[in-house]
């Protein structure tokens, strides 16, 4: 099936100087994302995939290269049309505590994107839907981020994420910071999220055990830029690169003697 592309990136270059160097962070990408889709991005510590990620939020600056989003250029949007963007279009940090205000409840923090954004409703009881949203119960709203454990964080920074109903999240390595079986419940908890929600997700993450189990589709980025692209089970079953092949044999095998 065909999906109306939500966000389209075409020759999309991330340059950094270092000293008389020019690093070339993302060097030439280029993708869709459909509505719905799950577009997983794999590949070392260093190759680029942040960049990529906060680009296409237009948190960081672009070179060169086109970013579409519901067919607006993002690096054209201003006033009114970039904050409806803001909307739109969320991102899921690796820490979810450095994320939080510590001097703010997690309720406040939450409510804040609400008022930011001037949510039409009660913002209280929004707060609570987002929370119940995620597993916590209400009365963690009056508690600070100090007292959470690091899935507890991630939950309330998902809250924070959805408040103002986004239908794209970037999640940057939003696992990693976790404990295996932690692990397992959030990704749980952003499938059920997608299939609830319609959620599309560009999904950033140097596992790529964890980015089988949610991704429609899976780029292979290696030095800035993307060396292979395929269907999931595609891509696992049959590498075409042989830095795909190399980094799937890298994954451990606890069957393996």
């Amino acid at each position: 099936m065909t999906r109306e592309a939500l966000c389209e990136v075409s020759d999309l270059r991330v340059h950094y100087r270092r000293g008389a160097e020019t690093v070339r962070a993302v060097d030439g990408i280029s993708f869709a994302i459909g509505r719905g889709e799950t577009l997983g991005l794999v590949g070392e510590s260093g190759c680029g995939k942040s960049s990529l990620g906060r680009a296409v939020l237009r948190l960081e600056k672009v070179h060169s290269g086109r970013v579409l989003f519901e067919g607006a250029d993002v690096a054209a949007l201003n006033g009114k049309a970039l904050k409806a963007f803001r909307k739109r279009a969320q991102i899921l940090f690796q820490d979810p505590y450095g994320s939080l205000n510590p001097r703010m409840t997690v309720g406040r923090a939450i409510e804040e994107v609400l008022v930011v954004h001037g949510w039409p409703g009660d913002r209280r009881a929004r707060v609570t839907e987002l929370l119940d949203l995620v597993g916590l119960p209400k009365n963690v709203a009056t508690r600070y981020p100090h007292e959470f454990s690091g899935g507890q964080r991630q939950r309330v920074a998902i809250a924070r994420a959805l408040a103002v109903e986004p239908v794209f999240l970037v999640a940057d390595e939003a696992l990693s910071a976790l404990d295996v079986s932690v692990q397992a419940q959030i990704l749980r908890l952003l499938i059920e999220l997608k299939e609830k929600l319609g959620l599309a997700y560009l999904f950033i993450s140097h596992d790529l055990a964890v980015v089988r189990c949610i991704s429609d589709r899976v780029m292979v980025m290696y030095l800035g830029r993307v060396v292979e692209s395929a269907p999931t089970d595609q891509l696992y079953e049959r590498p075409a690169h042989p830095y795909t092949r190399t980094l799937l044999a890298a994954v451990p095998d606890p069957f393996k003697k």
